[in-house]
């Protein structure tokens, strides 16, 4: 089965706060990643439809600001709150993205969580393991500026999020069908911290059942 991607979007942003919530609707998706971001060491976790989403790690741009990201198998169906809560009250953003046709264990992939570093443009590289998983990531810019995806990335949608900073969602928006080191990435207009992060999402498999009737 083939990967797609049926829905995206920024959830909120907002300073001073030890949680950020809003709805999200994963109607017709099987697999849900969240980008849940937080300044300094304040911890977070972060739930759909109150069910724990897993974490898979953090990236950091360089100064204060760290960037968690999250999945979850099997999402609650139609509209539901995605939710972050933690320690601390900080700067906090959430945005998610939801996919159809992802195979329900064993996830991510692989998954590239560099340190960032202040700059204009920031890629890392990541090596792919299934045949026909599809990249998925996050790029920040602290400064804000007009952000682009580069490289293999394709830009899905960006959002400022703070005063002054830019959060860009994007993915490669087609499988990668030999699985290999891919490079992707983000760009801005001014200079600022930034962030880069990717995981990789491989494909459900056709049950072996299914193939040897088709046969």
């Amino acid at each position: 089965m083939a990967i797609a991607r049926t829905a995206s979007g920024q959830i909120g942003a907002t300073s001073a706060v030890t949680g950020i919530s809003g709805a999200f609707n994963c109607s017709g998706g099987d697999f849900l990643i969240a980008f849940g971001q937080r300044q300094n060491a304040n911890s977070q976790t972060c739930t759909y439809n109150g069910v724990s989403m897993t974490l898979v790690g953090t990236a950091n741009n360089g100064g204060t600001l760290r960037t968690d990201v999250y999945y979850l198998a099997a999402p609650a169906s139609g509209s539901n709150t995605l939710a972050t809560s933690g320690t601390g009250s900080t700067y906090r953003s959430l945005q998610a993205i939801a996919y159809s046709g992802a195979k329900q264990t064993g996830q991510p992939d692989a998954s590239s969580l560099p340190t960032g570093s202040a700059g204009t443009s920031l890629t890392t590289s990541i090596t792919t393991i299934a045949a026909n998983a599809w990249i998925v990531g996050l790029y920040n810019n602290d400064n804000g500026g007009t952000v682009t995806a580069n490289n293999s990335a394709v830009k899905i949608g960006s959002t400022f999020s703070n005063p002054g900073a830019v959060d860009m969602i994007w993915d490669t928006n087609t499988p990668i069908v030999i699985p290999a080191a891919t490079t992707v990435g983000g760009q801005s207009t001014v200079s600022g911290n930034q962030t880069i992060l990717a995981i990789s999402i491989a494909p459900a498999v056709a049950s072996s059942s299914a193939f040897f009737a088709f046969m």
